[in-house]
């Protein structure tokens, strides 16, 4: 409904979720809480980072607080972020946590244990067909091994039941079953409205909870967010559909980060027609799999595309029949019925495969990222923040990535009374890395009416992605784990404009001049960041601290601010 809802209607003004009132709270109260985080999935992991930091921490979810059936996808390293953020600890990581070979999967002992699955390859590619087998080494065929990135699987069950047992061992407190209806951002707190008084059997003494700060974890859908984005349109839509399944028998040792066997794609062309002129519009699908924790023989595979959101546009229901229609040819050489022939009903009717989860989700997505607090004393984080990449939509990824320097942040904008939206707006600051991916995406996807050659994002991605493995790990991994930085990004554009010229007049005209030249100021900012990371922030954090100890706490809070923006906005945080 929300895909329908984007294609087919003009977005409406959201009705104000934050409201921000002069006065103090109400009957001379003091905040309750140093923070309340709204969301639990995610935001669980954010409070026990903040409560184990000294702080007084609340979280509030709507329904259960629980995590999802499904794995997450990660890799160690940033597992191990959330240990150094204080999120999860060293002793919650157990399973399969020992190093894989090249091709080799491990799996964890106990379904209680946390990493269900770890495996040794996950690959790259794109292809214009399903040429052969994974190592055959046809010459046709494009694998780019990427090692240790997205070749853990998690689950997300077990992962939430931990944090929660720390945050509440710390003296945290969680209530399931409560909604927040409205926030009310007063002088010296915020007032939030809870929409039902029971947890379980137990009542709340009243039907408010008031806090310093409020954290909004809910999500892209956030009524927070929504207030925040009022009647903006998404610049970008990822629609995801995909299936968890038993009966790949034939190789399930390896896992898709981003491959393509097809070039532009209508679902109903005709086969002479290399074009593409006929049939739905035009798309390029590209596959994610990996091997899943539940049985040696399951897997989970997504077929996903970039678009914006007209409403000529394919339905979800429509992509997912691409989905079944398309998954045999894909799959062949990981499962035996489709190498037999066998299209999804048949191995279903015959046994050969069996469906234990349909997967379908709709991410959209705004240049205007991260979102600027809607208020004072109110801060997003994760996909509720727009911190997430365009390209990879991983709000987990995008969590683990930043939850050490914004629970820093929020520890010290609550110490230092920093909580004005102009204090919190350095918390969730313009990153150039970021605002540039939106022309990779830009790039990967095909407006309307658009006649570029069919083979055109394909020829794209191959050289790219084959410029970064010459160049090595130190460039292909941070790339692949949504970091861009601007020296290397650099090298891999000039390599690739001498290795197909021809492409990149093309790539500039489809992408049009105004998203261009927008792009060329995130990339100069981008070096200008990297410059400032490297030569300006010694001195500048020196002159914070010297403030912070003259007593203007607040100045020292929003240089620090200034100094991580450098930082992360030149992907100069990443670690190889």
């Amino acid at each position: 409904r929300a895909w329908e809802k984007l294609r087919t209607s003009a977005p409406s003004p959201p009705p104000a979720f934050v409201e921000e009132l002069p006065e103090p709270l109400p009957g001379g109260e003091t905040p309750q809480y140093d923070v309340v985080v709204c969301g639990g999935t995610l935001g669980i992991f954010m409070a026990t980072a903040l409560q184990r930091r000294g702080l007084k921490v609340c979280v509030l979810e709507r329904g259960k607080l629980a995590g999802r059936a499904q794995e997450w996808n990660i890799s160690m390293s940033e597992m191990q972020d959330l240990v150094d953020a204080g999120g999860l600890d060293a002793e919650d990581i157990d399973g399969a946590t020992q190093t894989p070979a090249m091709g080799e999967v491990l799996r964890a002992g106990s379904s209680s244990d946390l990493v269900a699955i770890h495996y040794g390859s996950v690959r790259a590619g794109f292809n214009s067909d399903e040429f052969a087998p994974s190592g055959s080494g046809d010459p046709r065929l494009q694998e780019i091994w990427l090692g240790d990135i997205l070749n853990v699987g998690v689950r997300p069950a077990v992962a939430v039941e931990r944090a929660r047992r720390r945050f509440e061992a710390s003296g945290g407190v969680v209530h399931e079953g409560v909604g927040v209806t409205k926030v009310g951002v007063h002088s010296n707190g915020a007032l939030l409205h809870l929409s039902s008084p029971k947890v379980g059997q137990e009542e709340l003494p009243t039907d408010h909870i008031t806090a310093k700060l409020v954290i909004d974890a809910m999500g892209n859908q956030s009524p927070i967010s929504r207030q925040a984005r009022g009647t903006m349109r998404p610049f970008g839509i990822c629609i995801v559909v995909g299936s968890l399944a038993t009966g790949f028998d034939a190789d399930n040792s390896f896992g898709d980060l981003i491959y393509t066997n097809s070039d532009l794609w209508t679902g109903d062309i005709a086969q002479k027609d290399s074009q593409g002129d006929l049939g739905s519009p035009r798309k390029q699908y590209y596959w994610e799999a990996f091997p899943a924790g539940s049985g040696s023989t399951d897997r989970t595979t997504y077929l996903f595309t970039y678009m914006d959101a007209e409403a000529d546009r394919p339905t979800i229901e429509q992509q997912l029949e691409d989905y079944w229609d398309l998954l045999p040819t894909y799959q062949r050489h990981n499962c035996r019925a489709f190498a037999e022939g066998k299209s999804v009903e048949e191995a279903v009717a015959s046994g050969d495969l069996e469906l234990k989860r349909v997967l379908y989700g709709c991410f959209p997505t705004y240049k205007d990222s991260p979102l600027p607090p809607v208020a004072s004393r109110v801060l997003a984080v994760g996909d509720a923040s727009g911190i997430q990449s365009p390209l990879s939509f991983g709000g987990f990824g995008a969590l683990t990535r930043h939850i050490s320097r914004i629970s820093d942040a929020v520890v010290e904008a609550i110490q230092s009374d920093a909580l004005g939206r102009e204090d919190l707006a350095t918390v969730n600051a313009y990153l150039p890395n970021q605002s540039a991916t939106w022309m990779f995406q830009r790039s990967m996807m095909v407006p309307l009416g658009d006649t570029r050659p069919h083979n055109f994002v394909n020829r794209l991605l191959r050289t790219n992605f084959q410029i970064m493995d010459d160049f090595g790990p130190e460039i292909l991994k941070p790339f692949n784990q949504d970091v861009v930085q601007p020296r290397s990004l650099g090298r891999v554009l000039v390599e690739a404009t001498k290795r197909d010229p021809l492409n990149i007049p093309l790539l500039c005209y489809y992408i049009g001049a105004p998203l261009l030249a927008e792009w060329l100021g995130h990339m100069t900012a981008m070096f200008a960041f990297d410059f400032a990371h490297h030569f300006l922030s010694g001195p500048l954090l020196a002159y914070a601290s010297n403030l912070e100890k003259s007593g203007d706490k607040r100045e020292a809070f929003r240089l620090r601010r200034l100094a991580e923006q450098w930082e992360y906005g030149s992907g100069q945080d990443y670690e190889l």
